[in-house]
């Protein structure tokens, strides 16, 4: 079981992991050489895993699609094998474990619908154990933070996707932001020689990408269940839908302590919460507390855990070809 300064060191990490080992010990009630070695010492046993950006990819006229696949395969090694293909994908951004009735959810970016169907129809003809899937396109979603491990004083979430107007931005921002998505822990001083410029102009293209609203943050994933915890989400399927009552949806997802993600969906469900918690109970209790609070607008839900997070990032390898 991890101890509370444990706890309060991996929220931290989690609410922004380009922090220094530094504040991360100050925030944390330890000392700079304690959270550096308790830091990698999570990282070195696979307890947490890669960190991220968090981008704003609507910002760049990119869709979302969330497929979740049933997956055909005679081995383990097999199914290693598709998730390193889809890993190295050009288009896909997210790969997450599940139980259920599919196996594997994979999300992909795309410039539009018909970008993306013919991406899937080529994933599918390479790889004939990916028949069976369900297309959920993302509206927008909100990334809490974990506050099951420490709890804030203040409620807020990031959200990312929408109705945005379209920017543009120049070469060193994307070069920038290339450099961050292959190390979002990485100094500024291979920031800037990744992207060719001075650290001073790194520091500033990243304070320009934050002001403009495409930089949100930076996370990282926890292997939850090395940690001793669970993860599980709930898809839900609206009727007499209230543009009031879906507001106090997301409030209560926002303030409910074990509730990371919410996502605004569109397909044959509306709605997909994520939830985190030391006991699969306790997970259970929220999802019912849901079903009991919102019963006049849920038509259908489904639930399932999340075993594992292979990968995590907000725009895809295409964007910066």
């Amino acid at each position: 079981m991890l101890k509370k300064k444990d706890k309060r060191l991996l929220y931290e990490f989690c609410l922004n992991s380009r922090l220094p080992y530094s504040i991360l010990g100050r925030k944390s009630g330890m000392s700079q050489q304690l959270a550096a070695y308790k830091m990698k010492s999570f990282i070195s046993n696979g307890m947490v895993g890669h960190s991220y950006p968090i981008i704003d990819y609507s910002y760049f006229s990119l869709l979302q699609f969330r497929v979740h696949f049933r997956v055909s395969y005679r081995s383990k090694e097999a199914f290693r094998g598709l998730v390193s293909r889809l890993y190295e994908h050009e288009n896909v951004v997210g790969i997450m474990e599940r139980s259920g009735r599919y196996d594997i959810i994979v999300t992909f970016m795309a410039k539009n619908p018909s970008s993306f169907n013919k991406t899937l129809k080529q994933l599918i003809a390479e790889n004939p154990g990916l028949r069976n899937y369900m297309i959920l396109t993302t509206v927008v979603s909100h990334y809490l933070p974990k506050k099951y491990l420490a709890m804030p004083d203040e409620d807020k979430d990031i959200i990312i996707g929408g109705d945005r107007e379209s920017i543009e931005i120049t070469d060193t921002e994307k070069d920038v932001l290339l450099s961050v998505c292959r190390d979002a822990r990485a100094h500024i001083v291979k920031i800037a020689r990744d992207a060719d410029v001075s650290p001073r102009t790194a520091v500033s293209t990243m304070k320009r990408l934050s002001t403009k609203g495409v930089l949100k943050g930076f996370s990282s994933v926890l292997n939850l269940r090395k940690l001793g915890y669970h993860r599980s989400a709930m898809l839900i399927r609206y009727h007499n839908l209230s543009v009031d009552i879906e507001d106090k949806l997301r409030t209560f997802c926002i303030r409910n302590k074990n509730i990371t993600e919410m996502h605004k969906l569109f397909g044959d469900f509306d709605v997909e919460i994520t939830a985190e918690a030391e006991t699969a109970e306790e997970i259970r209790k929220v999802f019912i507390q849901i079903r009991e609070l919102f019963e006049e607008i849920i038509m259908d839900s489904d639930t399932f855990s999340v075993f594992r997070i292979h990968k995590r990032s907000f725009v895809p390898g295409e964007f910066f070809a």
